[in-house]
């Protein structure tokens, strides 16, 4: 039995994971979507987006490849779950696969620098999260109940991505874009370069603000425990 290679009319591949970060990128087809609150008819060429916020674990690599880089610390009492250790540099021991959180939009960008990726324009977002149909959630319209990290599901605080997979990912798999952290994106909020926007909702956010049509703001400077990221990658390739 020889193994033939593969031809030229293999179908392309869906998903990679990306070597530097370990993080597994979905493929997401050019093409139409809904956005917004109305319905607005928008076109967006392909691009590969993290099937997951970045994570504790995967934020660990790039502390350690940049020494000199703080480490996600606020000396506040609403932070002390959440801060690393500066001496250390590592993050609390049981929040590995829990998204990184206590990062400004700043720093998400010095991540993306160092792993080759960028942040998600809130259009790009938009898109992943609702797919062409223009859904309010992963799995349709309707609120439901133990489908994603909001206030409403107790746990009062950031969950391990994925928990709430597969009845809360998007059509494209991604996880977690209903709550769990707020999603810097690269996009301002309008002309005057105050805000940034994110988007999802968080643990703490009710279903209302989960809405993927929902948009929310924040000065880049600002790092909370609801605020985190997930990456797109230019083209899909591990390298």
């Amino acid at each position: 039995g020889v193994v033939k290679p593969a031809t030229s009319h293999s179908p392309p591949a869906n998903s990679f994971i990306h070597e530097k970060t370990g993080l597994e990128f979905v493929r997401i087809p050019a093409g139409k979507f809904l956005y917004g609150d109305n319905n607005q008819k928008k076109t967006l060429p392909e691009y590969w987006m993290s099937k997951t916020p970045v994570t504790n674990a995967v934020y660990k690599r790039f502390i350690t490849a940049n020494p000199h880089f703080e480490v996600p610390f606020r000396d506040e009492g609403w932070a002390k779950l959440y801060n690393w250790d500066k001496q250390k540099r590592t993050f609390p021991s049981d929040k590995a696969d829990h998204p990184v959180v206590l990062v400004n939009w700043h720093d998400a960008v010095a991540f993306c620098e160092w792993a080759g990726l960028r942040l998600p324009t809130e259009e790009e977002w938009e898109k992943v999260a609702r797919g062409t149909d223009g859904r309010e959630y992963p799995w349709g319209d309707g609120w439901r109940k133990n489908h994603c990290n909001t206030d409403e599901s107790g746990i009062d605080a950031t969950s391990p991505v994925g928990q709430f997979s597969p009845q809360g990912d998007s059509v494209y798999g991604c996880m977690d874009m209903s709550g769990n952290v707020w999603e810097w994106t690269d996009s301002w909020e309008d002309d005057d370069e105050e805000f940034r926007i994110v988007r999802g909702g968080s643990w703490a956010s009710t279903p209302g603000r989960a809405r993927f049509s929902y948009l929310n703001r924040s000065g880049p400077g600002n790092s909370s425990n609801k605020y985190g990221f997930r990456v797109v990658s230019p083209v899909g390739s591990g390298s």
